[in-house]
Parts: C-alpha cells; structure tokens; sequence
C-alpha cells in the first residue's frame, strides 16, 4: 500500500483503522484461514517452492485491492 501520501501524523491512525476494521474482520471470516496476532496478518497456506512467488503476488494483490475497497467505501460515507 503506498503510504507516502499519508502525513506521519496520520500514519498511525491509518495503520490502526486497517488492523482494527479489514484485517480484524477479514480474520474472522475466514475460518483460521487468516489471523490477526498481535499485530502480525497473515495467513495459513501452503505452496510449493516454486508456486511460492505468484501465492505471494495474488495474495499482495488480495489485500491491496480489499483495502482499497475498504478506504473507497468509507471515503463515500464521509461526502
């Protein structure tokens, strides 16, 4: 997720809305599939080593687009 917009201030507010709504409720939905530990998302899957990178990548992808979902969704309550 690019950060790099967000003030240093507010960096902290945006890490603690994205561990305290998606990820939280993403690891509750997902039967263990994916936790939420003391701060550490991650999720219960296996691959072989060399189908290791495209898991990595479809799953960066995953996240990136729920939490741009997420972050679109809210910013369309505020207006």
């Amino acid at each position: 997720m690019n950060v790099s917009g967000i003030e240093s201030g507010n960096l902290e507010k945006v890490a603690k809305l994205i561990r305290d709504m998606p990820m939280k409720k993403w690891s509750r939905s997902s039967n263990g599939m994916v936790t939420l530990r003391d701060n550490l998302f991650s999720f219960d899957l296996s691959a072989d080593l060399e189908e290791a990178d495209i898991v990595y990548e479809r799953t960066r992808e995953i996240c990136e687009y729920r939490l741009h979902t997420y972050f679109e969704k809210k910013g369309e309550r505020k207006d």
